[in-house]
């Protein structure tokens, strides 16, 4: 099977009973089974908080605009995989996009690590959201720090169809031929 075509995607979305494509079915989830939601705890500028404690204001600029940074790190044996090169693209791209950095790649592992600790994450994944909240015209004048850090946790995804893997020489695209 190839690339999803529009009249699939047209069927999948006028049809929402009947099982999409296995193109699009493999990446999703239903609610009920609790594969898809992030943790408990979440880290928030400068406390770990159960998620329900956690405040996001409309006038967060970036929040409301896009403008900030993420990252989402693999959690292996408790540890954040190549956390060093997930850190020096978030300062790369920060200076890119002239966010101001805060934060230090230190001070930050040690947060990301309270949050693998406080859900108990041994194998999963975690995001580093850097929101810029003072710039532009959509802001409030709430006091609120110019960078808002945000770390949460997660399960890994899991699948429903193996993924198939094929090398083609010149090829661009990742579908597969059968």
């Amino acid at each position: 099977m190839g690339w999803p075509s529009v009249s699939m995607a047209k069927a999948a979305i006028a049809q929402p009973n009947k099982p999409a494509p296995s193109v699009f079915r493999y990446n999703m989830m239903s609610l009920d089974e609790g594969n898809c939601l992030i943790h408990r705890h979440v880290f928030h500028n400068d406390a770990l908080l159960p998620i329900e404690k956690v405040r996001l204001s409309p006038g967060q600029a970036g929040l409301i605009c896009g403008w900030g940074l993420f990252t989402t790190v693999r959690i292996s044996r408790g540890e954040a995989f190549a956390y060093e090169r997930h850190w020096r693209r978030l300062e790369k791209d920060a200076a890119l996009i002239r966010l101001p950095m805060s934060y230090t790649a230190a001070k930050v592992r040690v947060h990301l690590h309270e949050v693998i600790r406080a859900n108990n994450v041994t194998e999963g994944c975690a995001r580093i959201y850097l929101v810029y909240n003072q710039v532009g015209f959509w802001r409030s004048d709430e006091p609120q720090p110019r960078v808002d850090l945000i770390i949460y946790s997660a399960p890994l995804p899991e699948y429903r169809e193996p993924v198939r893997l094929g090398l083609r020489a010149h090829g661009r695209h990742a579908a597969t031929s059968r």
